[in-house]
């Protein structure tokens, strides 16, 4: 499957916990089981079959299709709209740049709705087809839940391993590495800023959805604790991550500060040393005072300057210069 192409499917449970898998073409014909319908929103068919014949409120469908995809919730007596956000585990994308998926639940049907790929949905689709599925369109939600928050937890699981490989490399670091360190430092920012922008709207929705508790098993409410308690740790997480990157680059910056300016001490005490010598050398370059008449001229101006770069140095340390 291409990265970036929504696979479109109709699920019907099954009493022995696996499922039938229909095409959209057949969803009429499907008169009796609980079922979960995804969709693609770039889809037309399925745009006019969730319009027209998908007997959805008005309010629900504008909300399925609504470009706004910040996660929220809401209910209605018929049942419960989410969004959720998904890290972007697609190839050669941002992890930043978090999937966006429009779920309606209700009591015999979930209907789910995204635009791009969504590795969470077809890593759960691949699972019923091995058994163990849900028998309520909730409980389908509640594992689509989990299956997200497990692919947050792993990436900032790697965003602190991250963080903790570049303040090892920190100790050591010098201006050639410096360009690497902080470009890796600026990408862990840009991914902590993104995510953080819809994981904490995303804990709050998982804490204030309790209306769903009544049509899970005592599994799936486990499985929701869980995720509410990962939600809060997510969060957690993305502001130390925030706050460790900050700290790292304080902390290269003032590393390559200190780098640089022993290097331009070092350079400026050099520089002390070297111009009397150099102006010393200069004047008698211009034949100002004639040497070159006696055979021991270059020796003796050479042990002079030699003497003179001698108590240079030795009134630089005498003044703790260097």
């Amino acid at each position: 499957m291409a990265s970036g192409v929504t696979s479109e499917f109709c699920l019907r449970l099954k009493e022995n916990g696996y499922v039938d898998k229909y095409t959209l073409q057949k969803i009429q014909k499907i008169k009796t089981g609980k079922l979960w319908i995804h969709l693609d929103e770039d889809n037309l068919d399925s745009v006019e079959w969730l319009k027209n014949k998908s007997g959805l409120d008005e309010l629900v469908v504008e909300n399925l299709l609504d470009e706004e995809t910040q996660p929220r919730f809401f209910t209605l007596p018929s049942g419960t709209f989410v969004v959720l956000r998904d890290v972007n585990l697609n190839r050669n994308a941002d992890i930043e740049d978090m999937i966006a998926v429009r779920i309606w639940i209700e009591k015999n049907r979930i209907i789910s709705l995204s635009h791009r790929r969504q590795p969470a949905i077809e890593k759960l689709v691949d699972s019923f087809s091995r058994g163990n599925t849900p028998s309520t369109p909730a409980g389908i939600f509640v594992r689509l839940s989990d299956s997200i928050t497990e692919n947050i937890s792993k990436v900032l699981s790697k965003i602190d391993d991250s963080l903790d490989d570049i303040e090892d490399e920190l100790i050591d670091v010098d201006t050639l590495d410096a360009e690497d360190l902080r470009y890796r430092i600026s990408d862990i920012r840009h991914q902590v800023l993104g995510m953080r922008r819809y994981i904490g709207p995303q804990k709050d929705v998982f804490v204030a959805l309790k209306n769903l508790d009544s049509d899970l098993t005592k599994e799936e409410k486990a499985i929701m604790r869980a995720i509410r308690r990962d939600m809060l740790q997510a969060v957690g997480s993305l502001d130390y991550a925030r706050e460790h990157s900050t700290v790292s680059q304080e902390e290269l910056d003032s590393r390559i500060n200190l780098q640089l300016n022993k290097t331009m001490y070092i350079l400026t005490v050099i520089m002390v040393v070297l111009a009397p010598l150099t102006l010393i050398t200069g004047i008698l370059g211009s034949n100002s005072i004639e040497v070159t008449e006696n055979p021991n001229g270059f020796l003796l101006i050479s042990v002079v300057l030699l003497v003179l770069g001698a108590l240079q140095i030795w009134y630089l340390k005498h003044k703790k210069w260097f």
